[in-house]
C-alpha cells in the first residue's frame, strides 16, 4: 500500500462514484457524502461544505439512483463495504487484523450492548487453547504462553479489523492510525494495553 498524501480535493465520478454510492446511499448523509467524495466549498472560516449541485450533477453522470431525501447514518455492519470515516471514503482491510488488550475492570465498567467493550472476552487458557496455532497443547503450556504477556492484573481482549482510506480511483492509500482504529470501535486509546497488537500481517 502506498503511504502517501493525496490532493485534499480527491473528486469520485463516474463508475468509481457509483461503485461507493452502492454502499454509502442509506447509510449516511447526502452532505457527508458528498463532501467525502470531493464535491464541497470552503466557506470563510475554512469549513468544508457540501455542493449538492455539483454532486446531484455527477450523481446523474455516474447513472447512480436519484438522490433521495437526506438519511441518519445508519449502523456500520463491517460488511466489507465502502463507508466514511473522518470526512473520507474507507474500506476494511481484511488482510490485516489485529488484538488488542484492555483491562477487565475497565471493559466491566465501559460495556454496553451498544459498545464494542460488549464483546470483549477474558484472556485465559481457554483463550490460548482456541488458537488454531495451538492445537493440542497442554493447560500447563497454555498457561505458560498466558503468562508470558507479562500482564500484572487480568486483561480482556477483543480483535479488530483493519481499515484503509480510498481514492478516487479506489485505491488503498493509507491505513486508519491506531488511535484513529480506537476511534472508529469507540474505545478509548488510552485503555488499551501496550502489549496490544493493532495490526498483524
Amino acid at each position: 500500500m502506498a503511504n502517501e498524501i493525496i490532493d485534499e480535493i480527491d473528486v469520485f465520478e463516474g463508475e468509481e462514484l457509483s461503485t461507493v454510492l452502492e454502499d454509502l446511499d442509506g447509510s449516511f448523509k447526502n452532505i457527508h457524502i458528498a463532501i467525502a467524495c470531493g464535491y464541497f466549498t470552503i466557506n470563510q472560516k475554512g469549513e468544508k461544505v457540501a455542493d449538492i449541485e455539483s454532486y446531484k450533477v455527477a450523481r446523474d453522470e455516474a447513472d447512480a439512483p436519484p438522490m433521495e431525501e437526506d438519511e441518519s447514518r445508519l449502523c456500520i455492519d463491517g460488511d466489507g463495504g465502502y463507508e466514511i470515516f473522518n470526512g473520507k471514503i474507507c474500506i476494511l482491510d481484511e488482510d490485516h487484523s489485529g488484538t488488542i488488550f484492555v483491562p477487565k475492570r475497565i471493559v466491566e465498567k465501559k460495556k454496553d450492548p451498544c459498545n464494542y467493550y460488549d464483546e470483549f472476552e477474558d484472556c485465559d487458557i481457554e483463550w490460548i487453547k482456541r488458537d488454531p496455532f495451538n492445537e493440542g497443547i497442554s493447560d500447563e503450556d497454555a498457561q505458560k504462553k498466558l503468562d508470558a504477556y507479562g500482564f500484572s492484573e487480568q486483561m480482556m481482549w477483543f480483535s479488530i479489523d483493519n481499515y484503509s482510506y480510498v481514492d478516487s480511483g479506489l485505491d488503498s492509500y493509507d491505513w486508519f492510525s491506531y488511535e484513529e482504529l480506537a476511534e472508529y470501535y469507540e474505545i478509548d486509546f488510552n485503555d488499551v494495553h501496550e502489549k496490544s497488537v493493532w495490526r498483524e500481517g
